[in-house]
C-alpha cells in the first residue's frame, strides 16, 4: 500500500498528465497521436522516478506488444515515430510514413457500418458520422476568432486561419511556389510528375489525383449526388455545389481592381483581370496559342488530342465539354427552356441577352479600325480579320485559305462525299447541319427571322442580315463601272460580267455560270428537283422566289405599282418593263451593230444572228442539226413517238415537260403571265413575249436573205419559205 507522499505524488502526476493531454488536444485538434504517447511516457517516467517504484514494462499502446521493462518499451516506442516504407496488402499501395499512419490507412478498408439517418450514407466510425451530420443540421461550432466565419469541422477552421496571415511555409523544390499547408504542397508536387496511379475501371483513362478519378467515374454513371436546395440543380462534387450556391446570394465580394465589375468567386475575378492586363499564362506546347483561363486551355488541348470525354446517351456523339452535351441533348428532347419576354421565342441555349439585341438594336461591340459595330463579340472577332490579309488556315486539297479554322472545316466538307445530316421528312441529306436546319423550314414554311424595317421574313439569320443591308447605303462599287451594291458577293458576281469569268461548270451539259446561285438553279433542271411546293395547289418550283410569285395568282396580290399611271403588277420585273413605255428607254444595246432593245429577250434573240452558233449535234433519222444534246434528245421523240409526260387530269401525253406544264394551265384556267402594258394575260410566257412586242416597234427576227425584220419567229419562218424552190408542195396530181 502506498504511503502519503507516494499518494500525493501519484495524484500530482495524474493531474499533470490530464492537463497536458487536454492542452495537446486543443492545440492539435486531435490530429497527432504521437504527442499523446510522448506525454504518457514522460509522465509515467517522472512518476516512477519520484515514487521510487520499480520501472516495470508493459504493453505498447500502438501495437499492443508487451515488454518486461519500461526502458525496452521506451526504445520500442521511438520506432513508431520513424517513417518507413510500407505496402498495403489490401490495395497494394506503397507508403513512406509512420506505422501509426499506416494503421490509419488500413482502417479505410474496413466496412462502413454506421449509417446516416438523413441520407443513408455509411461511415466507419462515430466521429466521421457526427462530422457528416452537421451538413444536414447546418451546425458550425468552430468559429474564427479573426472574422465572423464559422465551420463544421475543426480542420476547416485550422486551414482557414492560415488565410489571415501571409505565411506560406511550405515551398515546392521544383518551381519555388509556396503553400500554406503540407497537404497542398503534396498535391501540387504531383503536377511535376507524370505518374497517374488512379486508373478508371470503365475506360483507359488514368489520373494523378484520387478525387479526379472519383469525379471522372461519375461521368460514366451520370450520377450527380449533390443538389442545390435553392434551384434543384445537381452536381458531381461538393466543391461545384458550393461554388454554385454563391450565385443565389446577392453578395459579390470580389471586385475587379481595374473596373467596377464584381464576382462571386476570387478565381473568376482573377481570370477577368487578365483581360485588363493581357496576361495569358497558359501556353499550348502544340500550337503556341496562349490562354488567360485554365479551363479554356484545357478545352483547347482536347482539340489537339481529339479527346471528347462527354458522350450523348441517346446518339453516342461525343463532346469536348459537359455543357455542350447538355445543350445537344435538347435536340433529342426538344426542350427550349429559355424564353424571350418580348416575342415569346424560346431557345435551347442561354443566348437570350444576344437575342434581345435584335429588339433593342444595341450593338455594343465596336470595331477599332472602322465605325462598324456588332451585336455579338464573335461577329466583331470575325470582322476584324477583314482589316488584315492574314488567312492562316489553308485547305490541303485545293490550297484555298481562310481567316478562321471553323471556315476551313466547313469548306473541307466540299471535298468529301459524306452527307451525314438526313432529313426526317424526305430522302435528302446534307453535308452541314445548318443546311439541314434551313431545309427543314421548307417543310414547315416557317420563317422565324423578321426584318424590323420592312417586316420581311426569312428562314435564317444570315439571310436576314444580308437583307437588312438594303436599308442602308450601297458600300461596294464595281471596279469596272459606277454600279454599287449592298453586298460584296453581289459586286463580285457582277464584275464577272466585265471579265467574262464563269467559274461554275455544269458536268451534265457543259454550260458554265458566273453565279453560284444560277448554277444551283440550273442543276435542278437536270435532276428535276423542285423543292418549293405551293401549299394551295401543290405545284412545285425550282426557286423560292418562283413560289412567291406563283402564290400571287391565288391571292391576286399585285404589290408593285407604277408611280406614273397607278397600274399594279404581280412582279417587279413586269413593272420595270412597263415603265419603259413611259420613258421610251431601250437599255439593251448590241455591241456589234449598235441596235437597241427595250426587252432583254429581244436583245438575246438578236445576238444569235451575229454569233452564228454552230449546230454540231445531228439527228441520225432526218440529218437535222441542233446546238445541244438536250435539244437533240427532245427532237428524237418526234421519230420514236415517245411522249413521257402524261397529264394527271386527262390521258393526254407530251414530248416535253414544258408542253405538259402549259397544258395543265388549261385545266385550271390559270393565266399567270400578264402583259405589263394592258390587261391581257397568257398561259405561257412565250405567248406573252410575242404579245409584248406588239406594244413596241421592235422586230428582233431578221431574214438573212433580204434583211426584212419580223416581230416573231413564226412570221420569219413563213417569209423564208419564199426563198426555197417549192415552198408549198401540191397534194393533187394530174
Amino acid at each position: 500500500m502506498l504511503g502519503s507522499e507516494q499518494l500525493v505524488s501519484t495524484i500530482d502526476f495524474h493531474s499533470i498528465f490530464f492537463f497536458l493531454l487536454w492542452k495537446s488536444m486543443v492545440l492539435t485538434n486531435c490530429s497527432d497521436p504521437n504527442i499523446f504517447q510522448n506525454i504518457i511516457f514522460c509522465v509515467q517516467q517522472k512518476k516512477e522516478t519520484h515514487t521510487g517504484l520499480e520501472q516495470v514494462g508493459g504493453d505498447c499502446n500502438i501495437c499492443n506488444i508487451s515488454f518486461p521493462t519500461f526502458k525496452e518499451r521506451t526504445l520500442h516506442s521511438k520506432e513508431h515515430s520513424v517513417k518507413k516504407e510500407f505496402r498495403c496488402e489490401q490495395c497494394g499501395k506503397d507508403f513512406f510514413t509512420t506505422p501509426y499512419n499506416m494503421k490509419a490507412h488500413i482502417k479505410t478498408h474496413e466496412e462502413k457500418s454506421l449509417q446516416c439517418n438523413e441520407c443513408s450514407k455509411f461511415f466507419r466510425n462515430q466521429r466521421d458520422l457526427s462530422s457528416h451530420k452537421r451538413i444536414h443540421t447546418g451546425e458550425k461550432p468552430y468559429k474564427c476568432p479573426q472574422c465572423e466565419k464559422s465551420f463544421s469541422q475543426g480542420s476547416h477552421l485550422k486551414r482557414h486561419l492560415l488565410t489571415h496571415s501571409n505565411e506560406r511555409p511550405h515551398q515546392c523544390s521544383e518551381c519555388g511556389k509556396h503553400f500554406r499547408s503540407s497537404a497542398s504542397l503534396k498535391l501540387h508536387q504531383k503536377m511535376h510528375s507524370d505518374d497517374k496511379p488512379y486508373q478508371c475501371p470503365h475506360c483507359e483513362k488514368s489520373f494523378k489525383y484520387g478525387s479526379s478519378l472519383k469525379n471522372h467515374v461519375l461521368m460514366h454513371t451520370n450520377e450527380r449526388p449533390y443538389q442545390c436546395s435553392q434551384c434543384g440543380k445537381t452536381f458531381t462534387n461538393l466543391a461545384s455545389l458550393k461554388l454554385h450556391q454563391k450565385m443565389h446570394s446577392d453578395d459579390k465580394p470580389y471586385k475587379c481592381s481595374h473596373c467596377e465589375k464584381r464576382f462571386y468567386h476570387s478565381t473568376h475575378r482573377k481570370t477577368h483581370e487578365r483581360t485588363h492586363t493581357g496576361e495569358k499564362p497558359y501556353l499550348c506546347s502544340d500550337c503556341g496559342k496562349s490562354f488567360a483561363s485554365s479551363f479554356a486551355f484545357k478545352i483547347h488541348q482536347r482539340g489537339h488530342t481529339g479527346e471528347r470525354p462527354y458522350p450523348c446517351s441517346d446518339c453516342g456523339k461525343n463532346f469536348y465539354k459537359l455543357s455542350d452535351v447538355k445543350i445537344h441533348q435538347r435536340t433529342h428532347t426538344g426542350e427550349k427552356p429559355f424564353k424571350c419576354s418580348l416575342c415569346a421565342k424560346t431557345f435551347a441555349i442561354s443566348n437570350l441577352s444576344s437575342h434581345m439585341r435584335i429588339h433593342t438594336g444595341e450593338k455594343p461591340y465596336k470595331c477599332p479600325h472602322c465605325e462598324k459595330s456588332f451585336s455579338q463579340g464573335s461577329h466583331l472577332k470575325r470582322h476584324l480579320f477583314t482589316h488584315s490579309n492574314d488567312r492562316p488556315y489553308q485547305c490541303s486539297e485545293c490550297g484555298k485559305t481562310f481567316v478562321i479554322s471553323a471556315y476551313l472545316k466547313v469548306h473541307q466538307k466540299i471535298h468529301s462525299d459524306d452527307k451525314p445530316y438526313q432529313c426526317p421528312h424526305c430522302e435528302k441529306s446534307f453535308k452541314h447541319g445548318i443546311s439541314l436546319k434551313n431545309h427543314l423550314l421548307m417543310h414547315t414554311n416557317e420563317r422565324p427571322y423578321q426584318c424590323s424595317q420592312c417586316g420581311k421574313t426569312f428562314t435564317n439569320s444570315a439571310s436576314l442580315n444580308s437583307h437588312q443591308r438594303i436599308h442602308f447605303d450601297k458600300r461596294y462599287q464595281c471596279l469596272h463601272c459606277e454600279k454599287r451594291f449592298y453586298h460584296s458577293t453581289h459586286r463580285k458576281t457582277h464584275e464577272r460580267i466585265h471579265t467574262g469569268e464563269k467559274p461554275y461548270l455544269c458536268s451534265d451539259c457543259g454550260k458554265s455560270f458566273a453565279s453560284s446561285f444560277a448554277f444551283k438553279i440550273h442543276q435542278r433542271g437536270h435532276t428535276g428537283e423542285r423543292p418549293y411546293p405551293c401549299s394551295d395547289c401543290g405545284k412545285s418550283f425550282y426557286k423560292l422566289s418562283g413560289l412567291k410569285v406563283h402564290r400571287r395568282t391565288h391571292t391576286r396580290e399585285k404589290p408593285f405599282k407604277c408611280s406614273l399611271c397607278d397600274k399594279t403588277f404581280a412582279q417587279a420585273g413586269y413593272l420595270k418593263i412597263h415603265e419603259l413605255m413611259h420613258t421610251g428607254e431601250k437599255p439593251y444595246c448590241c455591241s456589234i451593230c449598235g441596235m437597241r432593245f427595250a426587252f432583254k429577250w429581244g436583245f438575246q434573240m438578236h445576238q444569235k444572228k451575229h454569233t452564228h452558233e454552230e449546230k454540231s449535234f445531228q439527228c441520225n433519222e432526218c440529218n437535222k442539226f441542233f446546238r445541244s444534246i438536250s435539244n437533240l434528245s427532245i427532237h428524237k421523240r418526234i421519230h420514236t413517238g415517245e411522249k413521257p409526260y402524261t397529264c394527271p387530269q386527262c390521258e393526254k401525253s407530251f414530248t416535253q415537260r414544258t408542253h405538259l406544264k402549259n397544258h395543265l394551265l388549261m385545266h385550271t384556267n390559270e393565266r399567270p403571265h400578264q402583259c405589263p402594258h394592258c390587261e391581257k394575260s397568257y398561259n405561257v410566257s412565250s405567248d406573252l413575249k410575242k404579245h409584248v412586242l406588239t406594244h413596241s416597234n421592235e422586230r428582233p427576227y431578221q431574214c438573212s436573205e433580204c434583211g426584212k425584220t419580223y416581230k416573231n419567229s413564226t412570221s420569219l419562218k413563213a417569209h423564208q419559205k419564199i426563198y426555197s424552190d417549192k415552198p408549198y408542195q401540191s397534194v393533187f396530181t394530174l
